[in-house]
């Protein structure tokens, strides 16, 4: 399996120690909304030590979180997966987006994901390299130039929270 972030920021999903350094910070956005590494809640950790991005919204800030420079190679790997837990008593409504670097700036020009987290729950989102390819309305996308990798919220949903363990390439 091969870690999706930049190197630096891919620790800051796995591990909840203060020495990833402020590298980590430059590949990861989340738009202003509150987010911190932290360690991954019970039930939802599989091991002590296991760290996640914490993402906090209310209903004027959705949800957002990006990882701008990921691995721009995807050619090779035939699966993307998100590891989250939603620790909500609801689903939030959230989108997978991933796009290339000739997108033209259209939603169309990207892969656009519905994700359904049911509440209370952990699970990994795998997604078919030939769905990500295939997104793109009237060309496939160009897997050795993906750009940019985000998870986005709508502003009309209930205050909630959720843990982004992992993102990964296999």
């Amino acid at each position: 399996m091969q870690p999706l972030p930049a190197p630096g920021a891919q620790r800051a999903f796995r591990s909840s120690h203060s020495s990833q350094g402020p590298r980590a910070s430059h590949f990861v956005s989340t738009g202003g909304r509150t987010a911190e590494v932290v360690d991954l809640p019970a039930p939802w950790a599989q091991r002590g030590d296991e760290g996640a991005l914490w993402l906090a919204w209310d209903a004027q800030d959705a949800p957002s979180v990006q990882i701008l420079e990921p691995m721009g190679d995807w050619r090779g790997y035939s699966v993307v997966a998100v590891d989250l837990s939603n620790s909500c008593a609801t689903e939030p409504w959230l989108t997978l987006c991933i796009f290339d670097a000739t997108r033209d700036g259209s939603p169309e020009d990207r892969l656009n994901l519905p994700l359904v987290i049911a509440p209370q729950t952990r699970t990994v989102v795998r997604v078919a390299m030939a769905a990500v390819e295939a997104a793109p309305a009237g060309r496939p996308m160009d897997l050795s130039r993906v750009a940019n990798v985000m998870l986005v919220g709508r502003n009309d949903d209930a205050p909630g929270e959720l843990h982004l363990s992992r993102l990964w390439l296999e």
